[in-house]
């Protein structure tokens, strides 16, 4: 489907404004197992006006493959709804792109809802999870309330969601309360990549990145400090107790299991700490920060601090010269 405006009915009561045929034949139809590949929505805006949805403004059910969502706009409009879900209501999902999708809540007032922006959900009903999705550019604004998540991925220990890549869409906050929401919310994440993005707006959220329980995830980007700042947690890993509570650029990696960690290689030519003041915030729990400071001389010192602790370690004295 391309080029229209779609709008839900006035007091209807509907699993989504538009949804997969699999959506439909599980939930009107009593259906499971059907394969639905083949979903394709380009230059059109959905919006549910005054109907109930009990899924979502766009709902993604049991799409196997071949799902394009390009150059759209989404708009939620009543409280706890959900912009876009994607789901494996009776199949797994796969090979799904959003292109371009700006999910909308409300406007820069006070009209702001509390809702999720983009939803996620794996091995909900299918076993070992669904997985290989894409959303690429677009924006996720204006939320309001205490529990907004502008982008969730969840998966469950059984089924976790796979190949998952979040590259380059602005977020911002509007509404929200201050101190509460999340941007990026990853739970059982395996190989879940968050790359480019921007946060930015106010009041502050509780956490930029949010990760738990097990799997494999890398977000990077860049979080303003009207949207984070004191008292936001640029990173939360609930799992391990890893917080960072600070703003400005952004660069983490997390794997569950020790045993598939590599270190980088840098082809034989080392890597290069730069001389600096003494960092004046500790890393956080579980984590080191190396650092160059000026030694007698003109050489450097190499030091370290870890954990919550700004005292530093020193790794090694009147090293070179011309420091």
């Amino acid at each position: 489907m391309q080029g229209a405006s779609i709008t839900g009915q006035s007091g209807a009561t509907i699993d989504g404004v538009v949804e997969s045929s699999c959506g439909f034949a599980n939930s009107v139809l009593g259906l499971s197992g059907p394969s639905c590949p083949n979903m394709d929505l380009e230059n059109i805006s959905i919006n549910p006006g005054s109907a109930t949805l009990n899924k979502a403004v766009l709902w993604v059910a049991g799409t196997e493959g071949q799902g394009t969502f390009r150059n759209l706009q989404v708009v939620i409009k009543g409280t706890g709804e959900t912009g876009i879900l994607v789901d494996d209501t009776n199949q797994q999902w796969n090979a799904l792109l959003f292109d371009n999708v700006w999910v909308q809540v409300g406007t820069h007032g006070t009209d702001g809802i509390n809702a999720i922006g983009y939803d996620f959900e794996c091995g909900l009903h299918q076993s070992g999870g669904s997985q290989s999705a894409q959303v690429i550019g677009g924006a996720i604004v204006d939320f309001a309330g205490t529990t907004p998540v502008f982008l969730k991925v969840n998966g469950t220990s059984g089924g976790p969601c796979k190949g998952i890549s979040i590259v380059g869409p602005y977020v911002e906050t509007s509404n929200q309360t201050a101190g509460d929401g999340i941007g990026f919310s990853v739970n059982n994440g395996e190989d879940v990549e968050i790359s480019g993005v921007e946060l930015n707006g106010g009041p502050k959220l509780a956490s930029a990145v949010q990760v738990s329980g097990s799997g494999k995830v890398h977000a990077s980007g860049y979080c303003y400090s009207n949207a984070c700042g004191s008292g936001t947690n640029l990173i939360n890993n609930t799992t391990t107790g890893y917080a960072l509570a600070t703003s400005g650029a952004f660069d983490y990696s997390y794997t569950s299991d020790s045993s598939n960690n590599t270190p980088p290689t840098y082809d034989g030519a080392g890597f290069q700490v730069t001389k600096t003041s003494a960092p004046s915030s500790a890393p956080g729990a579980g984590a080191c920060q190396i650092y160059a400071v000026a030694g007698s001389g003109s050489t450097c010192n190499i030091d370290a601090i870890c954990g919550t602790s700004t005292t530093p370690v020193v790794l090694g004295t009147s090293v070179g010269s011309g420091c």
